[in-house]
């Protein structure tokens, strides 16, 4: 099915019911339309996400790229690579901490480029070689 011109494209990332056998259920079955191939979710975590994509002028790789992006922006596709196996609580517990100083430091390193403290990060011309040595002729 092909949208018409002007209509939205509704991708539904997650379920407040459960399977399609048991409505009341905490876990999607895996067979089901509301199942997730990443696994069952944290009752805690689950929220209904709607990510709607205008469509326009029939132009579905536009809307796509759009979808992606926004997909990307949320954290999407990092959830589902997460959820893909079982992570320990230990390990889950290293990972946030190890995230947690990565955003701590980056914050910092920020605040001293706009201080003045530290240089600023060079801008990248293409078309230049770059670390400073000569540019490389391509082998083919």
């Amino acid at each position: 099915m092909v949208p018409s011109a002007g209509t939205f494209l509704n991708i539904d990332l997650g379920s407040n019911g459960g399977c399609h056998r048991h409505p009341d259920c905490a876990y999607p079955c895996a067979s089901g339309p509301g199942a997730l191939a990443i696994g069952p979710f944290n009752r805690s975590i689950e929220e209904e996400r709607r990510v709607q994509v205008l469509v326009r002028d029939n132009n579905v790789d536009q809307a796509l790229k759009v979808l992606k992006k926004k997909m990307q922006r949320e954290g999407i596709f990092r959830e589902m690579k997460l959820r893909g196996q079982y992570e320990k609580p230990s390990e889950r517990r290293v990972r946030e901490k190890a995230e947690a100083v990565r955003r701590a430091r980056k914050l910092a390193r920020k605040k001293l480029q706009r201080e003045g403290l530290l240089p600023m990060k060079p801008r990248v011309v293409p078309g230049t070689p770059g670390r400073g040595g000569p540019a490389r002729t391509p082998r083919f």
